[in-house]
Formats: structure tokens, sequence, C-alpha cells
């Protein structure tokens, strides 16, 4: 992950479908990549692709074009998609402070889940399966926070994100994401799921300070909290 680790600090601070270059006309010499994001689709038709991002812990827009092929149907990815792309970049453009509001090469994208926050009373919220190991740490680009679950790829898998009501009156908020399915193959941990919850119902309140991200893992006995400070 330490790929990564450079996009979130070059990108946003901050796999899927088929390898396909985003423009033939790019210096592939120049090119280092893959890195790995969540995105918003902005704009898309049969020759281009434009996404919204933002840095890690960072509300600020942050355009991103990319000319491609077939590999993002328009049909398939309306604007306001929430999406999970891995592309590489120009590194000619390694000293511009904003290199990602110009070209990418798009090399995949997938949908990504976007979990419904329902508010629930705390008890409800602390049971729930421990199935999930964390591929990419949690953290927050805009009014969203993204991860990487890696789980079991079972048909039918959904994922429930609550708040609990008793922190709904404080500065920060409690939320707790479970995943659920029909039925579970713990040993077999074959699937990474992106996950990207809206929280702007939360973060955009005044007297909201923070929240509290709590995930129950196959990896610790207890379930794994991640806070999170304006």
């Amino acid at each position: 992950m330490k790929k990564t680790a450079s996009l979130l600090a070059v990108l946003l601070s901050a796999c899927s479908l088929a390898l396909s270059s985003c423009s033939d006309d790019d210096d592939n010499s120049s090119m280092s990549g893959p890195y790995f994001n969540f995105v918003t689709v902005k704009t898309i038709n049969d020759y281009t692709i434009n996404f919204i991002g933002q840095r890690e812990n960072s509300d600020e827009d942050i355009n991103i074009h990319c000319s491609q092929s077939s590999q993002a149907a328009a049909k398939d990815y309306p604007p306001g998609t929430r999406t999970f792309i891995s592309y590489n970049l120009d590194s000619k453009l390694d000293n511009n402070p904003d290199p990602f509001s110009t070209t990418i090469q798009l090399l995949t994208i997938t949908k990504a889940i976007v979990p419904e926050i329902v508010s629930a009373p705390l008890k409800d919220c602390l049971t729930g399966p421990s199935t999930a190991k964390i591929s990419m740490a949690p953290y927050r680009t805009g009014k969203y926070i993204n991860m990487l679950l890696r789980m079991p790829k079972i048909e039918g898998r959904t994922f429930k994100c609550f708040v609990s009501e008793e922190s709904l009156s404080t500065s920060t908020p409690k939320l707790f994401l479970y995943s659920t399915a029909n039925s579970e193959s713990p040993d077999h941990f074959n699937a990474d799921h992106p996950i990207s919850i809206d929280i702007s119902g939360q973060w955009n309140r005044p007297s909201v300070t923070g929240l509290t991200l709590t995930i129950a893992t196959a990896e610790e006995e207890t379930p794994k909290t991640y806070t999170f400070t304006k």
C-alpha cells in the first residue's frame, strides 16, 4: 500500500474492471503508478470522463480529467456515481501543486458501495458480524469516509451503517459499519469491497466537531474505532 500512501499525500492527500489506457497519445515513459482512490463522476460521455475528488481531510474539490475508452460506459456511471479508481499519473507534473486538475491515465474503475446511514439505539449498533479485514484504512475526503474491506465474496452481501441515537445530540456522532450475508466463509477473504460512506448529514451540522466510525473486523476481538475531526 506504499503507492496508496503516496497518492494520499500527492493527489487527494489521499480492482475491478478491464485494463485500458486513458489516451493513446500518452507518453508511457513519463507515467508512474498505479495509484488508487475514491472519486465521484462529474461528467461522462463516450470520449471523456471527469471526476471530482478531494485531498485527505479536505473539503476543497479537485477536478480530475481523463480521456477514456469503453471501460467506463456512460450508462453505467452517470454523474454523481461514487467510484473507486486505479490510474497512472504523468511524472512530469509532479511539481504541479494540483497535477490532477489536468489529465490522468485511467486504468480501472468500479462502483463504490455507499451504505445508507440510519439511526438506532446504541445497544443495537454494537451487534454485528466480524468478517472484514482492513485492506485500506478509513480516511476522509470531503463528505465521505472511504475504505477497502477484504471479505468473502458472497452474492447478496449488504452493508449497513448506523449512527447511535444517543450520540446525535453530542458534538461527536458515533457511526458503526457492519456487513451481512446469507452465509459466511470466514477462511476465504477473496474480495476487496470499496466502501464510501456519505457523512454529510452529521458532518455538516455546526455543533459537530468530529465523529467516530467503528468497524467489526476478523482481526480484532473487539471492533476497531477510527476518529475523524474537523
